[in-house]
């Protein structure tokens, strides 16, 4: 089955996707088939296996079914394959219907607690778990413990089947002792888990294999929405013949001081490459002085410092008053922690009714004074990193990286706000419940000054008129693309985020806008 898009699957969706694919006549036992020969394929076309040993640890449900398959496929191949069960004989019909066959086949299955496994493993060439997938959540038991010490310990790569042992296909959290694999498999659809982390880095590289699943039997995940090219596309319009630069909304940004001009030159430039008919810069005389060779584009609003260089809160109410005619407002990106931003951050919160990006430190200072979101008027993006959302959460960055979806669905549902939690896949988070993966981008991105050309990007496709959610998440998908090109120009090391300004152009035009 081909998929314009890619959809995602929790372990509930493949249940009950598998379930109506049987009812409409494709069985279990033909997706099971399906599933292990594609996973084998998989295999041998990345290793050479010939000759070679090969270890594959069953669980007794129908990933062990799955693993019973390919194992018997790559004995066909001249794999030397042992098999190791976790128990006597599968529990489930369909894997017990393979086990049986692979027995047939002449497939030698060893159980888990012989001695020679050991022994095996640290001389295997590959070795492949299939011992949970998709069924896996809580703690592991004692057999399934001790394996995963085995296939972790094993000097050879590692293959898992549709997620490692360990790691729930739902929210991506680990249990310890969990399979590290270098490469999954998974089968008909990625699972949240293999985007989230920490599981995502437990998955290595995941290929999707197809188990013949009908369109009319698919029920993805409701909940959790894949960003690619595609969505893009179908929520940014092309322009108009007929259009001038009101066209485009008007972006007030908010940005800067002495000590972070970089921050406030990457916000406004992202913001005109998204297409912004106006960007309008609000802040001290002397950032906009220095900015204004390099983005003559923009609008100066120029704007008192205080003994500190940064924004003065005595301009809060002018700022009111611009914001009235912007479309959209994009608020902290180097705008330092002082207690005159503190004051146009609260000011701007509690009068403005146009959309608002809140970066950088506006989230700081927001973590100062949480009671700031009930007080609000506008529709509110929020941009932290793992540390900004746990200083706004009171809790520890680890905390946060351990439990992303449900403190990040907690935390948008309880404010009433659309959440972009920064990552190596962007989780955005929106009041319904939903959960949008952007999962573009490059390690490079991982520097100062990125995150305020997504910030600016953002806030210009906000103004433009794209719904929140929509800004964000085509804002973090544009972003990531274009850092993915930055890094193919100037390496994943040399890149810079002024790059990554410089290919939005070309992230754009793939998307042919």
């Amino acid at each position: 089955m081909k998929k314009e898009t890619m959809l995602l699957y929790t372990a509930d969706d493949m249940k009950k996707t598998e379930a109506a694919a049987d009812a409409l006549g494709h069985s279990y036992a033909e997706m099971m088939r399906m599933a292990g020969e594609g996973a084998a394929d998989v295999i041998l076309s990345r290793f050479d296996l010939r000759g070679k040993s090969c270890v594959v640890f069953c669980g007794r449900g129908n990933n062990g079914g799955d693993g019973y398959v390919a194992a018997s496929r790559l004995l066909q191949h001249d794999v030397l394959v042992t098999a190791v069960s976790l128990g006597s004989a599968p529990t489930s019909e369909h894997a017990l219907g393979q086990y049986e066959r692979a027995v047939k086949n002449g497939l030698y299955i060893m159980d888990w607690q012989d001695e020679r496994v050991k022994a095996l493993c640290e001389r295997a060439d590959l070795v492949i778990d299939a011992i949970c997938g998709t069924g896996f959540h809580g703690q592991l038991r004692e057999d399934a413990l001790y394996c995963c010490e085995l296939i972790n310990n094993a000097p050879c790569p590692v293959c898992a089947f549709d997620l490692p042992t360990g790691v729930c296909a739902d929210d991506g959290t680990v249990a310890p002792g969990s399979v590290g694999a270098d490469l999954t498999i998974t089968f008909h659809g990625c699972k949240p888990g293999q985007l989230i982390l920490p599981g995502r880095t437990y998955c290595g590289e995941v290929v999707c294999v197809d188990i013949g699943i009908m369109e009319e039997a698919d029920q993805p995940s409701e909940e959790h929405i894949y960003i690619d090219r595609d969505y893009v596309i179908s929520r940014i319009p092309p322009r108009p013949e007929e259009c001038n630069k009101g066209t485009f909304g008007r972006l007030l940004a908010v940005v800067g001081g002495e000590k972070y001009m970089g921050a406030a030159l990457l916000a406004t430039d992202a913001a005109l490459r998204s297409g912004a008919g106006y960007v309008q810069l609000a802040s001290t005389a002397k950032v906009c002085d220095v900015l204004l060779p390099s983005v003559p584009e923009i609008i100066m609003t120029r704007c008192a410092a205080d003994h500190e260089g940064g924004i003065d809160g005595q301009v809060a109410h002018h700022l009111c008053e611009q914001a009235e005619r912007a479309t959209a407002l994009l608020v902290g990106c180097g705008l330092g922690t002082g207690s005159g931003a503190a004051h146009v951050v609260e000011v701007l919160l509690q009068n403005s009714t146009s959309p608002l990006v809140l970066d950088a430190d506006g989230i700081n200072l927001l973590a100062q004074n949480i009671s700031l979101l009930k007080k609000r008027r506008c529709e509110l993006i929020l941009t932290p990193h793992p540390a900004e959302f746990a200083r706004l959460l009171g809790v520890s960055t680890a905390e946060v990286l351990a439990n992303r979806l449900q403190l990040g669905r907690e935390f948008a549902q309880k404010h009433d706000l659309t959440l972009l939690l920064k990552g190596s896949c962007t989780m955005i988070f929106t009041p319904d419940g939903l959960c949008r993966y952007a999962d573009a981008g490059t390690p490079g991105l991982a520097k100062a000054g990125s995150g305020d050309v997504l910030a600016g990007l953002i806030g210009g496709l906000l103004a433009q008129g794209l719904a929140p959610a929509d800004a964000a998440a085509c804002g973090a998908w544009l972003h990531g693309r274009a850092g993915t090109l930055a890094a193919r120009q100037n390496s994943v090391a040399a890149m810079l985020p002024r790059d990554v300004v410089n290919c939005l152009g070309k992230a754009f035009l793939e998307c042919g806008r």
